[in-house]
């Protein structure tokens, strides 16, 4: 088991995770999902 208490992630300056808690017991699985790929302002890739 592996438990994950009150955390946060920034990219940049753009909070993505904030006060986070969550525990993942033997034989779970977790992932995260979300856009392969955004276009900032500027029109980059």
């Amino acid at each position: 088991m592996i438990e994950f208490r009150n955390i946060g992630l920034r990219y940049g300056t753009q909070e993505i995770l904030s006060d986070v808690t969550f525990r993942v017991n033997k034989g779970e699985r977790v992932g995260i999902v979300g856009l392969n790929r955004v276009r900032s302002k500027q029109g980059q890739t």
